[in-house]
């Protein structure tokens, strides 16, 4: 089907309904007079529609558009009723920069991208929301990477209130899907090369909302073999939730984010600048990771081996986040398996 014609579902039962991919065209009143439809997607294959294909659809609350069509969509349909009605999709798999250098209001957010329960991705966002708006997961601020002892150590703290627009976060999901509630007003003005980082780290997390590549005597060449990314999709024999030391060819996505090591800390008082200085050579395989709860409670410690990708809660770790190499007989407080244990 590549079209849907004049008056083809006019005061019809539907409630909801998404356009498919291979349509172009959509007809006058093609989705006139349904007064139980709540909520319609249309793809970026659209390019031809008529302005007055919603009329009489009372209850049409959300028409969800993809990213790069809201503000030419809003414009169109500002003295027909439609404008504020305007919702956003983001596209998890598209590789087209993703910009709002103004401010631009929906009235809904769709985040198209399937995630793998348990497996740690990056997500930055182009707006602000509150979590108790967020299902699907937890985020967590990057802490930084720090060396104790001979040990690589990465934090990341739980976000309690607000998820700040243009700001990278590591996302645990506990579902497929990351989903919110109401409106949100855009806007993605900071967010190129939008880094968090400890002062005095050689570590930062940087977020992009552009589809960014290495390649060997490219424009991102000096950052091969210092840079770390969490693969949130699976492609090119990378599975979800790797957590990989970027080699030539690597990929990453808009909306993501990815670790970058520096041989210059960041900005910090001189007793700290040489804390966990490191060569290239000397870049860690793995990092032990600790989750701190909005108390500031370890709730979690795991391993990313950077080598293979692979991101593990598993096994038994002491409350430093050393590893054990099997179940501790000491009495005291463990981890296992991303669980608190009291050993007695």
């Amino acid at each position: 089907m590549t079209s849907i014609g004049d008056y083809a579902f006019t005061s019809t039962g539907l409630t909801s309904f998404e356009i498919p991919a291979t349509v172009t065209s959509i007809g006058y009143v093609a989705f006139g007079y349904c007064n139980n439809l709540t909520s319609i997607t249309i793809p970026a294959t659209v390019t031809s529609i008529s302005a007055s294909v919603f009329n009489g659809c009372d209850n049409l609350a959300n028409i969800y558009v993809p990213a790069k069509n809201v503000a030419s969509y809003k414009s169109a349909w500002s003295d027909f009723g439609y404008k504020d009605k305007i919702s956003v999709v983001f596209d998890g798999t598209s590789l087209e920069t993703l910009s709002f250098p103004d401010n631009v209001t929906v009235n809904g957010v769709k985040y198209d991208r399937t995630f793998t329960v348990g497996k740690p991705s990056t997500v930055m966002l182009p707006f602000s929301k509150s979590v108790s708006d967020i299902s699907g997961g937890t985020f967590f601020t990057f802490g930084g990477v720090q060396k104790e002892y001979d040990t690589w150590v990465a934090t990341m703290n739980q976000v309690t209130g607000t998820i700040e627009a243009n700001t990278p976060y590591l996302f645990v999901p506990t579902g497929h899907s990351l989903t919110f509630t109401g409106g949100a007003t855009l806007n993605t003005t900071g967010g190129v090369g939008k880094e968090t980082a400890e002062a005095g780290s050689h570590w930062t997390f940087k977020g992009t909302y552009d589809y960014k590549e290495w390649i060997a005597d490219g424009a991102n060449a000096d950052e091969i073999g210092r840079a770390y990314g969490f693969a949130g999709v699976a492609k090119d024999g990378i599975n979800v939730g790797d957590f990989v030391k970027v080699k030539s060819g690597a990929k990453i996505r808009p909306m993501s984010a990815y670790l970058l090591w520096n041989d210059t800390p960041n900005l910090a008082p001189a007793r700290r600048m040489n804390r966990g200085a490191a060569a290239d050579d000397e870049l860690p395989q793995s990092i032990t990771v600790r989750q701190f709860n909005a108390n500031g409670e370890v709730t979690s410690i795991g391993t990313l081996d950077t080598t293979t990708g692979e991101v593990s809660f598993d096994g038994w770790y002491d409350m430093s986040g050393r590893r054990l190499d099997g179940k501790p007989t000491t009495k005291g407080l463990y981890i296992n398996n991303g669980k608190k244990i009291i050993i007695k």
